[in-house]
């Protein structure tokens, strides 16, 4: 069973609220037996979700959620709807890495940078926005290698 997991917040629910909730789920998850993971909202920068990763990779394993190949448009209009802040204000500064994963339309560099970040990363999830045949070809290409 798994449960979402917001790196970068929330647009209606407070940080405190989301971790005393996820911490609850947990629990509860795993007294009834079940095995329980966390599947994160996607993001484009690698160090707000390893950070938070860092502080609750106690509570169970951790799957980053990651934006697979998609258009500029599509991107956008995913980051507002999810509110991804952290992210999105890396877009209003012109930031580098972001910069690329709009350009390129896919999430090499942030998968680079995870790694290279050393949190305990589970795995990934890749979230289409509908573009299955982009997402399983960015697959077959070797995705980041």
């Amino acid at each position: 069973m798994s449960f979402g997991g917001y790196p970068e917040g929330h647009p209606a629910i407070d940080t405190a609220t989301l971790d005393a909730a996820l911490q609850a789920k947990v629990s509860l998850a795993r007294r009834a037996g079940l095995v329980v993971s966390v599947v994160t909202q996607f993001g484009f920068e690698a160090e707000p979700i390893a950070r938070w990763i860092e502080t609750r990779a106690e509570h169970c394993p951790v799957h980053v959620g990651i934006a697979g190949p998609a258009s500029v448009a599509t991107l956008a209009k995913f980051a507002i709807r999810c509110g991804i802040g952290t992210s999105l204000r890396a877009l209003a500064r012109g930031h580098t890495a972001f910069a690329r994963v709009l350009v390129e339309a896919a999430p090499d560099e942030l998968v680079r940078q995870l790694v290279a970040s050393g949190a305990p990363i589970a795995g990934l999830h890749l979230y289409t926005f509908g573009g299955v045949r982009r997402a399983a070809e960015w697959i077959r290409r070797g995705a980041s290698g």
